[in-house]
């Protein structure tokens, strides 16, 4: 009998840290920001990691979405190209790797939301800024996006960080209702 109730209880442990250690990258949501060179009354400066000293966000986001269609990516791949050697100014062949890229896609609905906020800020050519949970994933030009529905997760963060958000992203896909 007690060799049932520590297993029991064993596993109820293992369940509750692996709930929470799930919970943690299944909260947040993407949020999305008006970013203006004016102080915003109540706003705050954005000065983080990778956009040190951007410029004014408000309080609360200007657009918030919590479950996305889609995360893909484009695997890591190499080409022929050349190198300069930064010591005495040679070239050589060399082997160039483009990283391993994430991209995210908003539903339909969201994006058109995420349009109109673009047509708002786009008339003094603001940026906006999108942030999931408390990292800066992606920072959008407003002309750009009302052709798009799928943005890029930047790779300022390093290789591991962004498979790691980009992982974590996967999270908000929106599961088919049965």
């Amino acid at each position: 009998m007690s060799k049932r109730v520590t297993i029991l209880a064993m596993l109820a442990a293992v369940s509750a840290v692996w709930a929470n250690a799930h919970a943690g990258t299944t909260n947040a949501p993407l949020t999305f920001y008006v970013v203006s060179k004016q102080r915003i009354e109540g706003g705050q400066l954005f000065n983080r990691f990778p956009f040190p000293e951007l410029g004014y966000i408000s309080s609360k986001p200007d657009l918030i979405v919590e479950r996305i269609k889609d995360v893909s990516s484009l695997p890591e791949s190499g080409r022929p190209g050349w190198a300069e050697d930064r010591n005495d100014g040679t070239r050589k062949k060399a082997t160039i790797i483009t990283a391993e890229r994430f991209f995210f896609t908003l539903h339909d609905e969201d994006a058109a939301r995420l349009r109109r906020l673009a047509e708002k800020a786009g008339r003094q050519s603001q940026l906006v800024l999108v942030l999931f949970g408390d990292k800066a994933i992606n920072l959008l030009r407003t002309e750009d996006i009302p052709a798009k529905t799928q943005f890029e997760v930047m790779g300022n963060w390093g290789r591991a960080a962004v498979k790691e958000i980009a992982d974590a992203l996967k999270d908000l896909i929106q599961q088919p209702s049965r």
